[in-house]
């Protein structure tokens, strides 16, 4: 089983600081691809934002791994997951596939103001 290098994990943190989207893949013509919906919080405190995440692409099976505030949230099998009762913040997504292809997705969860 492929690791995440180091020089991996500091692109992604690198990705994660500028705020941006990065799919990685080991040359396969099928990559993943990570969409999702948001729901924002009613304030900057509330427990009632809502984030689902769906993946299409590269070879099933998945897995999926949440992330707050560099803390890991969930790990999930399966093609998609889903986040409730989250306060606003910013979330990363981690998606490898059985080949030990990776794709992240950064989402900034708001609140109405």
């Amino acid at each position: 089983m492929k690791r995440l290098t180091l020089i991996s994990f500091f692109l992604l943190l690198l990705t994660f600081q500028m705020g941006v989207t990065c799919q990685l893949y080991a040359g396969d013509d099928n990559p993943i691809t990570i969409t999702f919906q948001s729901k924002e919080a009613s304030n900057a405190d509330a427990k009632d934002g809502y984030i689902k995440l769906s993946v299409k692409g590269g070879v099933p099976p998945y897995t999926i791994y949440s992330y707050s505030s560099n803390e890991l949230l969930e790990k999930v099998e399966g093609d998609q997951i889903e986040l409730k009762k989250i306060k606003p913040g910013t979330f990363l997504f981690v998606v490898q596939d059985s080949k030990n292809q990776y794709a992240y997705k950064y989402v900034e969860l708001t609140y109405k103001k």
